[in-house]
């Protein structure tokens, strides 16, 4: 396991790994801006939320509640909590990774981690190893892009019409479609993505609220230790 930080050519290459990734981010962050000044925040408010949650999914989640009527404050707590369990797998897959850095470094880590920097951190430490600057500078596109992509949400809702009906949410789905593919090179992985596919598929259809996204994470952590363990035992 090779650990490296302090490294500006580390930080640029994890910005630069990361910019493609907007292609998606921005236009759901533009769809988070207009839909949270339709349910009646303010662009002062719409800027704290995206700087200070930094989660595409859970800024989504509050202002459908505050839409809807039903933002009270516990209900509000448990359904955001929810949505952000699974980037506590995230970060305890990199643990091993973190675990010996600088506090105020894991503090950084862990609060700008997403599905994408993930993705691209993960695919960084299986070509070259971990690298804590990688993880950072992609984590800080991604941030200053959603901040920027919401508040442009706020300016666009005043200027362009119909803004919600063109479907823009959808492009962040496309891009992790094209981060997954790839990934899915051999048996097992293969068999993880389908078996978390299948446990989103059936949780969303039979469960209430969030619960499918926790359990296709949960599903996809058991069987790629099942199926690993089952092939460190044939060997």
């Amino acid at each position: 396991m090779r650990v490296y930080y302090q490294s500006r050519t580390d930080f640029l290459a994890g910005c630069r790994d990361c910019l493609p990734l907007m292609v998606g981010g921005v236009p759901f962050g533009i769809m988070c801006g207009v839909m949270a000044v339709a349910a009646g925040f303010t662009p002062a408010e719409v800027f704290f939320m995206s700087m200070l949650v930094f989660s595409g999914t859970s800024q989504y989640v509050a202002i459908m509640m505050f839409q809807s009527g039903n933002a009270l404050l516990g209900s509000l707590f448990l359904n955001v909590l929810l949505v952000n369990l699974h980037n506590l797998l995230l970060t305890a897959s990199l643990f091993p990774y973190i675990d010996k850095l600088p506090e105020r470094i894991r503090n950084l880590l862990c609060f700008g981690i997403s599905d994408g920097t993930y993705a691209i951190t993960m695919n960084r430490i299986r070509q070259s190893g971990y690298s804590a600057d990688y993880q950072l500078g992609a984590s800080a596109v991604q941030y200053v892009f959603w901040t920027a992509s919401n508040m442009a949400g706020v300016f666009l809702i005043n200027h362009v019409p119909n803004l919600l009906s063109w479907g823009l949410d959808f492009a962040l789905t496309a891009v992790f479609i094209a981060i997954l593919v790839p990934q899915l090179r051999d048996r097992v992985t293969l068999c993880v993505g389908l078996a978390a596919a299948a446990a989103a598929v059936f949780g969303a259809c039979y469960l209430s609220g969030k619960w499918y996204i926790l359990l296709a994470c949960t599903t996809a952590v058991a069987s790629g230790v099942f199926l690993e363990g089952r092939m460190k035992d044939e060997t």
